[in-house]
């Protein structure tokens, strides 16, 4: 049987994941959404690490509390219901952050993620993480606040001292429609 990893966006997060949650010992899901990113994060973390997940919607939190109940994961990760922009209320160092921009899938299109929100986290997170540490983002430029993210995202990271961090963007070059795009900024 082929088991070929179709290549895109959210895949190639999953590859990169894998490979960085054998060592993260505080990791955070900044847009927990439906779930599946915190379910993920719990299977293949190390089993001391510690895990946040946080979204601003109630709906959101529902959704991913149910999800980790029912696969037994609950007690992995500690799910808040607040706006990544809080988040250093919670933590003080970062080996790991995800982010899943947009909006939540099935529920209302017109609650997304917003640049301004984002760039402000983001200010906020480079300083939490710690050496080694990585923040890795799935961007969905296919709507209009998504190109805003887009634009100030890759504004942000070209800023970045090239001395201490990698920052990365991987697309897809011939696909139609904007489809997602991968962000990485590793900080050495």
């Amino acid at each position: 049987m082929n088991t070929r990893v179709h290549l895109n966006a959210l895949n190639f997060s999953k590859l990169y994941l894998r490979e960085r949650l054998k060592t993260a010992q505080h990791i955070v899901d900044a847009t927990c959404g439906n779930g599946h990113d915190s379910e993920f994060l719990a299977n293949n973390s190390l089993s001391s690490a510690q895990i946040f997940a946080m979204d601003i919607q109630e709906i959101a939190i529902t959704n991913t509390l149910a999800r980790l109940t029912e696969r037994g994961l609950q007690n992995r990760i500690t799910v808040i219901h607040d706006s990544h922009v809080n988040l250093p209320q919670y933590v003080t160092a970062i080996d790991l952050a995800v982010f899943n921009l947009g909006y939540l899938p099935g529920g209302d299109h017109s609650l997304t993620t917003t640049a301004v929100t984002l760039m402000q986290t983001l200010e906020k997170l480079t300083g939490l993480l710690n050496c080694r540490g990585a923040i890795v983002i799935v961007a969905y430029p296919g709507h209009v606040e998504g190109m805003k993210e887009r634009h100030l995202l890759t504004r942000f990271m070209e800023k970045l001292s090239q001395n201490a961090y990698n920052c990365a963007c991987f697309k897809m070059l011939n696909q139609k429609n904007n489809p997602p795009e991968l962000y990485i900024i590793e900080k050495w």
